[in-house]
């Protein structure tokens, strides 16, 4: 009985970990920025928020987030405004800013940043954050 629950548990870690939940939240000038997030642990547990290179998506994450939530991080893939596709996901903030008529410089992303770390720590208690960031 104990080994089937273990199965169970570790084979639902491994299905959130393969299907993130895509949030939205808005940045301090109200864009809306699209992020997905890689919950598989307590609140409490370490997080690890990633952010892509210029001119990608939070689909630069698909395989590496999975990854973290094994080792027992929850992981947070944020689509900044200066971003455009990769692994076939398709940068939506981005897309919002330009729809908006906002700049998509990489200066312009800190604001995503900052939401992004924002939105961790008002809806998670996490026991640390680690940013992750792969050209900025």
């Amino acid at each position: 009985m104990f080994k089937n629950l273990f199965l169970l548990i570790i084979f639902t870690v491994v299905l959130n970990a393969q299907n993130p939940e895509t949030i939205e939240f808005q940045s301090s000038d109200e864009l809306i920025i699209t992020a997905d997030l890689y919950k598989t642990n307590a609140d409490e547990a370490p997080f690890i928020i990633f952010f892509h290179r210029a001119r990608w998506s939070r689909g630069e994450y698909l395989e590496i987030a999975p990854k973290y939530n094994e080792k027992g991080f929850n992981c947070l893939a944020v689509d900044q405004r200066s971003g455009d596709k990769v692994n076939d996901i398709i940068n939506q903030t981005s897309l919002n800013a330009q729809k908006t008529g906002l700049k998509t410089d990489y200066l312009s992303a800190f604001k995503d940043m900052q939401a992004a770390l924002d939105y961790v720590k008002a809806n998670f208690n996490p026991s640390q954050m680690i940013i992750w960031g792969s050209s900025y």
